[in-house]
């Protein structure tokens, strides 16, 4: 099951498949829907090592379609055959899940495209079998299920946490990421719509004005400055940074930041968009960067007086002060530890607050080396009963 991971996945899929797999045994947990499921590897680690019976969902069809060739291969050898453990049952559904709809019905629409329109499944041993159990008289989303995620991104690890709150699953666990995706609640029109990801918690909401970090904390709290020290490409990157400061100071002066905006679709309150180049771009000096991310902004060098005299000129000025950007990149990208610790903390404070003193228990665990995988954050949750 290790071949086409990196270290890095091999790790979080490790830990993570341990993790739920010890509470899903402890509590009888019948059921595992991964959502944003990928490639699926957290399945079949789950299925083929520890005999579960796993649903992965995710609504790009290019990795659905990666994670069943993959399942299928695997289900041709013999190991995942042997030992004392069984192995599970793994599907695979291509659908968007939404924080605004029920659970019952989610779990019903995924039983109709896993199998056929009643939500049966073609058994390997002849027939067909119930993907939600062989209890007819039982409602759709009433199974003791586990639902989880590794590294749901933006405002799906909210939606993951909202279907366990409302639903008769029984645990979650789930591991965030891309903050920056997420959709805030903005102070000045504030709103309590269920597909809003941050503040969730009344804790947070009840502030005036409410938490609104913008997407540029957002951003920050995706930083890992725990890689830096063995970044080899440390000041590379720092250069970047001062390329395109120098570049916005040139478009400054040349009166070019109105023409740059809008030839990047950027609106009249973003910073202009020049998007990701390539490395060799911040290797050859300041004058072939700042062509190369002109031209991004359908914009000729030349035609607007910025030959490359002009632009080593600037470059030349400005030398001494990219340690000043350093700095001030540095100090920045250190408050992403606390943005993150304010997001982590809301969504915390929101499960607490939902299931109650008696209503189950909640836990934030380090699951991650965080070198490895800097977003290392689990949220466990377990209901009571």
């Amino acid at each position: 099951m290790k071949n086409g991971l990196s270290p890095k996945k091999q790790h979080e899929v490790q830990y993570l498949a341990a993790l739920i797999n010890s509470i899903a045994s402890r509590r009888g947990i019948e059921r595992i829907m991964d959502i944003g499921a990928g490639q699926g590897y957290l399945d079949l680690s789950l299925a083929f090592q520890y005999g579960k019976t796993v649903i992965g969902v995710d609504d790009d069809q290019i990795q659905t379609c990666g994670a069943k060739r993959r399942s299928d291969l695997l289900e041709t050898k013999s190991f995942v055959k042997r030992g004392d453990v069984p192995v599970g049952k793994l599907f695979h559904v291509n659908r968007r899940v939404h924080a605004n709809e029920t659970f019952a019905s989610l779990v019903e629409q995924i039983g109709k495209a896993a199998g056929d329109e009643d939500g049966k499944i073609a058994s390997t041993e002849g027939g067909k079998q119930d993907l939600f159990g062989n209890r007819a008289n039982e409602a759709a989303g009433s199974e003791n299920w586990l639902l989880c995620g590794l590294h749901a991104c933006g405002d799906l690890t909210p939606a993951v946490m909202k279907h366990f709150l409302q639903s008769e699953a029984s645990a979650l666990v789930v591991v965030g990421c891309c903050y920056n995706m997420l959709t805030e609640n903005k102070p000045e029109n504030p709103s309590l719509h269920s597909a809003v990801g941050f503040p969730l918690s009344a804790y947070m909401l009840s502030r005036s004005p409410i938490f609104h970090l913008g997407f540029a904390a957002r951003t920050l709290a995706c930083q890992a400055t725990c890689r830096w020290a063995d970044d080899v490409n440390g000041a590379d990157n720092f250069r970047r940074h001062h390329f395109r400061a120098l570049l916005q100071y040139v478009l400054c002066r040349h009166g070019l930041t109105d023409r740059a905006r809008a030839n990047s679709k950027a609106s009249i309150d973003q910073d202009i968009i020049i998007g990701r180049l390539k490395p060799s771009a911040f290797t050859q000096g300041f004058p072939f960067y700042a062509k190369l991310a002109l031209s991004r902004l359908k914009m000729d060098a030349g035609v607007e007086g910025l030959t490359d005299c002009v632009l080593q000129a600037y470059e030349d000025a400005f030398r001494e002060r990219e340690i000043e950007i350093a700095i001030v990149w540095t100090l920045r990208s250190m408050m992403g530890e606390v943005f993150e610790s304010m997001l982590l903390a809301d969504r915390y404070l929101y499960l607490s607050e939902q299931l109650g003193v008696d209503g189950g228990t909640v836990e934030l665990l380090p699951l991650f080396e965080p070198v490895l995988s800097p977003r290392n954050m689990a949220l466990v949750a377990v209901k009571t009963g």
